[in-house]
């Protein structure tokens, strides 16, 4: 159903993708893959990646990263998810922080969050690299992602 492109990030759940689908349209997928150094039970781990999938999931706002498609009961359950242009974390690194982006970087994250808290969830791991950015470098949208059950 999706083509692997290439990798573009790794974190404690999983392995994120570049995938193409069959009309040519790019995405991210998100294949469960814990990190070797994660002392969590395994079993308990992908409850928490299936648990993460759900609430996100559930999830319609345009500063919450939107979930596409998933399958959780697959060998190795995955996401998939629109491809994002950059994190808030490559943007500090190439220098691209202007006062205009900053103001939009913060009144996104505080959407997103509001959003996330008015249906009874938490997002417990804000920072840089799970925010994305979607329409680099012209209006500059913001969306929270991975949130760290």
């Amino acid at each position: 159903m999706f083509k692997k492109i290439k990798e573009i990030g790794r974190g404690t759940f999983g392995v994120v993708y570049e995938v193409q689908d069959e009309y040519s349209n790019h995405f991210a997928l998100k294949a469960y893959s814990p990190s070797k150094n994660v002392k969590i039970n395994g079993d308990d781990l992908k409850k928490r990646f299936s648990r993460e999938v759900r609430y996100q999931s559930a999830l319609e706002h345009p500063n919450v990263v939107k979930i596409i498609y998933s399958d959780l009961v697959a060998d190795q359950p995955y996401f998939v998810m629109d491809l994002a242009d950059c994190s808030l974390q490559d943007l500090v690194e190439m220098g691209a922080i202007t006062f205009d982006v900053k103001r939009q970087a913060v009144f996104d994250i505080l959407s997103g969050l509001e959003a996330i808290h008015k249906a009874g969830y938490k997002h417990r791991d804000i920072k840089p690299a799970n925010v994305l950015v979607y329409d680099f470098p012209f209006e500059c949208r913001f969306a929270l992602s991975d949130f760290g059950l």
